[in-house]
């Protein structure tokens, strides 16, 4: 995303942040919760997501969340796990102490329709 503008990064993990900044020195990374830090309300133009919403424990906050980061027009990347398939090809449980929520994509469009929704009426 550089070429396109400044980049800011989260995660819990001091030791991944670490490794992502020795390969991407000219992003900005911040170490904490997302749900928690402070990053400013509509500042960003654009907001990516990329395999992790199955591992909140609340999905809607943290979609909502990332929402008032997003400017008027903003926009959201969004990857996440497709339930049939994983189940279809049986991945194993989680182990113990690791948050697996998959969903499929009517759950996913319900879950997307309530943040819309939110949004619209404000917080």
């Amino acid at each position: 995303m550089l070429p396109f503008g400044r980049v800011t990064a989260a995660d819990l993990s001091d030791q991944v942040l670490a490794r992502a900044a020795r390969r991407v020195p000219r992003a900005r990374f911040v170490a904490g919760d997302f749900m928690t830090l402070e990053f400013g309300e509509a500042a960003y133009d654009v907001a990516g997501s990329l395999e992790v919403l199955a591992h909140v424990a609340n999905q809607q906050a943290f979609l909502g969340r990332i929402a008032r980061l997003l400017r008027p027009g903003g926009h959201l990347l969004l990857a996440t796990q497709n339930r049939p398939i994983l189940e279809l090809n049986r991945i194993p449980l989680p182990a113990p102490g690791q948050l697996r929520k998959w969903m499929d994509r009517r759950e996913l469009r319900q879950l997307l329709a309530r943040i819309s929704t939110f949004l619209a009426c404000g917080p």
